[in-house]
């Protein structure tokens, strides 16, 4: 996020949970992951259909005004992969403690940890897959 934020990159959270629930998120993450950061927060009240559905990736890519060629989600569940990659979007599995043992084979890149993740890195990711981050 950090280097997200230097480099001008913006990040968005795309959830199909509710509104009081990212709050709650945020509450509890404030000072390892300030929720003010995002440009944008797609929440189940924005879309019509949940993940797998592409359907919250979908407005999120047009509320920030890109394509799917342009971003990377970087996602915990294989669900969220499924819906991510159903919007033609380059996917980074990042499996919990809660879903290590699910199968996360439809992410273009699966790390246990996101630490010495750059914009850079995500770039050479985007590039990989023939797509250009702007």
């Amino acid at each position: 996020m950090a280097d997200c934020k230097r480099q001008g990159v913006d990040v968005a959270f795309c959830t199909s949970t509710s509104m009081d629930n990212v709050d709650a998120i945020g509450r509890a993450l404030a000072s390892e992951l300030p929720f003010e950061q995002f440009k944008v927060i797609v929440t189940i009240d924005k879309i019509e259909r949940v993940k797998p559905a592409p359907d919250a990736y979908l407005y999120c890519l047009a509320k920030l005004g890109l394509t799917s060629a342009q971003v990377v989600a970087i996602e915990d569940t294989p669900v969220s992969i499924a819906a991510a990659k159903a919007a033609g979007i380059v996917t980074i599995a990042t499996p919990g403690a809660t879903t290590a043992d699910q199968d996360f084979s439809g992410a273009d890149l699966t790390v246990h940890d996101l630490a010495g993740m750059t914009v850079r890195k995500l770039s050479d990711l985007l590039q990989s897959a023939g797509n250009k981050m702007t």
